[in-house]
């Protein structure tokens, strides 16, 4: 087997910008977006029309609307009446998801699924109600993924996440969100099959390139403990196949310190990135031997250390110390070539070190510069408009 193992992209990795000037929380490197709360009463104001209404699908798109769900008819001719009794309806199956059976809850949900699209029938050129209608819909089959989620019935949940997040263009970022969250928590189990098919095999390296990808998995959905003990058993494994300065190792290092930063341990966020960056310098020292005409400046910032520079700088603010914070700001900043979202995201991170320093000419000048960056990449996005939000209040 090669020694050479490809290791999960950090800049694929979801990050999380400062939003703030005195938001130290929210200088995280991944997402940290509460995904267990339901949905509330307001959430039907903040998304914005289908691209396809459920009654426009085809048979193979909507082959739960022909072949699962009951026929009962039961609305009124008025429609606000029909809207109120369906809200009604589903705020109390949404409770009864952790205390009736949920065997007659997701049967009660798929019957109320269908005369929503009864109801999406007979409205279809009545646009203020096919909207409102529209909306339920999407709420009721969100419900049902979450019900089968409980049920431990995955590969149905997933289809029904899938279902919301392809038959709706939704813009509401925190309902979007938490729908990516529920679907990208199927990966969880392709990871174990793939766990036990190496295992299996005794293919140990595969076996811990896996334990990685669990371990981030498992910090992503805000479980620390459980992804610290898979990050150091595949740890093990590297260290018992692998020479000490593979960077397979330095990246596992690297998962474990930003675990830590999620437990607040700073202590061992700090050694661990640390271990992180000395295997790679170890590893930029060789190169430069190697190669007389490399000069070491380039070495220095090998695109790999970004997200360890950014983190530590990201522990040093909050452990107050905001010279290093941007020292380390700045060498991530110079690892990233080219422009991106990743870049503008560390060049807003250190501009409001700047701006916390009272270096409030270069915190502008930082974050208008990641304010341009992400503007070719997003068009009115969230980061967008934080680096708005930042900038309006240095300029003030």
């Amino acid at each position: 087997m090669s020694k050479q193992i490809d290791r999960m992209s950090r800049d694929e990795k979801p990050q999380v910008p400062i939003t703030g000037r005195t938001e130290l929380d929210a200088l995280i490197t991944n997402s940290e977006r509460e995904n267990g709360i339901l949905l509330d009463q307001s959430f039907s104001k903040k998304i914005q029309g289908p691209i396809t209404t459920l009654a426009q699908l085809n048979p193979a798109q909507n082959s739960h609307s022909g072949s699962e769900f009951s026929h009962q008819s039961f609305y009124s001719d008025e429609e606000p009446w029909n809207i109120d009794y369906i809200t009604n309806n589903l705020e109390s199956l949404e409770q009864d998801l952790n205390w009736k059976n949920l065997s007659d809850v997701v049967i009660d949900l798929k019957s109320l699924f269908e005369h929503i699209r009864l109801l999406i029938i007979k409205n279809i050129n009545k646009k203020q109600f096919l909207y409102k209608y529209n909306v339920l819909a999407l709420r009721c089959l969100y419900i049902l993924g979450n019900a089968m989620k409980i049920q431990g019935n995955y590969q149905h949940a997933i289809l029904y996440y899938e279902n919301c997040l392809s038959k709706f263009t939704i813009n509401e970022p925190t309902f979007k969100g938490k729908l990516l969250i529920e679907a990208g928590k199927k990966c969880q189990q392709y990871y174990y099959d793939a766990l036990l098919h190496y295992e299996q095999l005794n293919w140990r390296l595969d076996i811990a390139y896996v334990l990685t990808l669990l371990s981030r998995l498992n910090g992503w959905l805000k479980n620390p403990d459980v992804a610290t003990k898979l990050c150091y058993e595949s740890l093990a494994i590297y260290r018992d196949y692998l020479p000490e300065e593979d960077e397979c190792i330095a990246d596992t290092y690297f998962i474990l310190a930003e675990l830590a930063y999620l437990r607040k341990d700073y202590d061992a966020a700090f050694q661990f990135a640390e271990q992180s960056i000395s295997i790679y310098e170890l590893n930029s020292n060789k190169d430069t031997s190697n190669n007389k005409e490399s000069s070491g400046s380039c070495n220095d910032f090998k695109p790999q250390l970004s997200p360890v520079y950014n983190l530590l700088g990201i522990l040093h603010a909050n452990t107050n110390d905001y010279k290093l914070a941007q020292k380390y700001f700045h060498n991530a900043y110079l690892c990233v070539k080219s422009d991106s979202l990743k870049k503008a995201q560390i060049l807003m991170n250190w501009g409001i070190m700047q701006a916390l320093e009272c270096n409030t000419e270069l915190a502008q000048k930082g974050i208008l510069k990641a304010k341009q960056i992400s503007s070719v990449f997003l068009n009115k996005s969230d980061l967008s408009l934080r680096l708005e939000r930042n900038y309006q209040e240095l300029i003030q």
